[in-house]
């Protein structure tokens, strides 16, 4: 019985000697943690304030004036912090997308086409607002911060961090990194500056009621 159970214990190690080999070789690292209880806002000013080369983040909605003052501290000890973020930051008076810019922070709004009719006028025009024809929202929280990604439901405000309940993980592996890394480099070409955000918003609100007035008359003159 007593050699058996040797045998049985010898064919386990042997077994899973390989399957251990192969994780080990190709080191993957991943924390998780979840809000309120892990305090993410504390642990996201931390990979901030360690970040040693580049901070690149897609975040929905950032209000946080603790999460911005670390970025832009971050900004002033020579870190490449580039930020893409949703237009509800920009219209939020909370927001601190202009705080950001105004810091020197490469900030910029997504925004995409809003129309996808070829019908060449409304092809002019780029919906900034996000609440003309349904246009898409850019919904990601993710910061690649030197060679790892941060990642999960948790949006930079107050609320997600000390009521809502969110989660966050933390991933040190480099399919993830690059595949996060080209995801940022797309959304960047779908995003204008955050400065020149106003701008245009206003010149898309003349062009669409131009666009909603030469429809009027079509509808009268028929």
């Amino acid at each position: 019985m007593k050699q058996r159970t040797l045998y049985l214990s010898l064919l386990i190690i042997a077994v899973a000697t390989p399957i251990v080999s192969v994780f080990s070789s190709t080191t993957t690292s991943i924390q998780v943690f979840f809000s309120p209880e892990d305090h993410l806002t504390e642990k996201l000013i931390t990979k901030i304030k360690e970040a040693e080369h580049k901070i690149w983040a897609a975040v929905y909605m950032i209000t946080d004036k603790r999460i911005a003052n670390a970025l832009i501290e971050a900004k002033n000890r020579g870190i490449d912090v580039q930020i893409v973020t949703d237009a509800i930051t920009q219209e939020s008076m909370y927001g601190k997308a202009h705080m950001l810019t105004e810091a020197g922070v490469n900030v910029r709004v997504f925004s995409v086409p809003s129309w996808s009719s070829t019908d060449k006028k409304k092809k002019l025009t780029r919906d900034l607002t996000k609440t003309w024809n349904n246009a898409p929202i850019m919904h990601n929280k993710f910061a690649i911060i030197d060679n790892i990604v941060w990642s999960g439901s948790f949006n930079w405000t107050v609320a997600a961090n000390r009521k809502n309940r969110e989660n966050a993980t933390v991933i040190d592996d480099k399919v993830m990194l690059l595949k996060f890394c080209t995801e940022f480099s797309r959304l960047k070409h779908q995003s204008v500056p955050q400065e020149d955000w106003t701008n245009i918003r206003s010149l898309v609100s003349i062009v669409k009621e131009m666009f909603t007035k030469d429809s009027d008359l079509d509808i009268k003159n028929n």
